[in-house]
């Protein structure tokens, strides 16, 4: 049960999947939470984000976190204390198995999910006066930190929030918020709005209209660059070729100027679900539809999970479309990445974290002579 209540604070309070705070190899560790300032109760955190950035990153966090990840650290080290021949691995999440004549040296390492026992007592000494226990799983503690930081927190903006989610768009970041009543597990919780934020949240919503009126003058771009043959990395740019070459017999598309047969064939390209959704390495054109020959499609959900996208990921999709500014972006962060490993002290150059951040910046290097090649060549690939 202590385990579990550690696991529900620090994944509530933080907006964190499951496997970013208790997973063996990539969940909360001894090492990960710094103190910026004790007097002022002020702590940052190292998250493993497991499906955007795909990276450790540095979050704020608060006292109650803080609390929970001492809690754990003391009790990992009674367990080493305990047997010194034992070696600590991974996340806190584990412990000591327990025989005849105390700890047997046997690491435990513990899951939570909405079906074990744990989780329903929890939730009847939590909230003895709730009738009819909810199933509560994981994500909704995750839910639960973008229903409560948006509608509750004064300032709040979708920006911040798709930041602490790590959603690499506002969209994503909206759907855990777009309604005032949430579906947290079975059960519903009313989330009571004031008028003011109502109003704010009403305004964010309203300026969707004019974002989507933007991307589609940007999709008209990208089509255009295509048709004008500039060079581009990717598939997406055969798609629109053989579209076009379809299209060039109809007598409402073969008199046209340029640009407006652009504007044709983004319009033509969109009627069958298409769209511009950019990213640092790529501009994804899958659009909305369940595509299932898309890299990030999912058969479990029947979606594409665009939070998946990655260099590596998207090299090889046929709705990815890259050009030279994309490859830009790329060397520079891989450049980024690079510093960053050679500024870590010797003695951490072997652990989980800086294995992943080699294995990053390999696949980066191996994407970016990709693009390179590609775009030398000046074909679409």
């Amino acid at each position: 049960m202590f385990y579990l209540a550690c696991f529900l604070h620090i994944a509530t309070f933080n907006a964190r999947r499951k496997d970013e705070v208790s997973s063996r190899r990539f969940g909360l560790q001894a090492s990960n939470i710094f103190v910026v300032s004790a007097e002022m109760h002020l702590y940052q955190a190292l998250f493993y984000c497991a499906k955007g950035s795909r990276d450790w990153l540095p979050f704020f966090v608060n006292q109650e976190t803080f609390d929970a990840w001492s809690m754990l650290k003391e009790l990992q080290t009674v367990f080493l204390e305990s047997k010194p021949a034992s070696k600590y691995k991974g996340s806190l999440f584990w412990r000591l198995a327990v025989g005849r004549f105390g700890f047997n040296g046997r690491q435990t390492w513990l899951t939570f999910g909405g079906d074990k026992p744990q989780m329903v007592d929890f939730i009847k000494l939590a909230a003895p006066l709730l009738t009819g226990i909810p199933r509560l799983q994981p994500h909704t503690c995750r839910r639960f930190y973008a229903l409560i930081f948006y509608y509750r927190y004064e300032d709040a903006t979708l920006q911040a929030l798709a930041f602490q989610l790590d959603h690499k768009d506002l969209e994503a970041a909206r759907v855990y918020i777009s309604e005032a009543l949430a579906n947290l597990g079975g059960f519903r919780l009313p989330i009571a709005l004031s008028a003011e934020k109502a109003r704010i949240r009403d305004e964010y919503l309203a300026d969707f209209p004019e974002m989507a009126d933007v991307r589609h003058e940007k999709f008209v771009s990208k089509i255009n660059e295509i048709l004008d043959g500039s060079a581009t990395s990717g598939k997406f740019g055969a798609l629109v070729l053989r579209l076009a070459s379809k299209l060039s017999a109809r007598a409402d598309y073969a008199p046209l100027r340029e640009e407006l047969r652009a504007q044709k064939l983004a319009s033509e390209l969109k009627r069958k679900g298409y769209d511009l959704e950019p990213f640092p390495h790529a501009d994804c054109m899958a659009g909305s539809a369940g595509r299932v020959n898309a890299k990030c499609f999912s058969r479990q959900s029947g979606t594409a999970q665009k939070e998946r996208a990655s260099p590596r990921l998207c090299s090889g999709c046929l709705y990815s479309n890259t050009v030279k500014g994309h490859v830009v972006n790329l060397e520079t962060l891989f450049a980024s990445l690079k510093a960053k490993a050679a500024n870590e002290p010797i003695e951490q150059r072997q652990n989980v974290r800086a294995r992943a951040h080699q294995s990053r910046m390999n696949d980066l290097e191996e994407v970016i002579a990709l693009h390179r090649q590609r775009l030398e060549e000046d074909c679409v690939v």
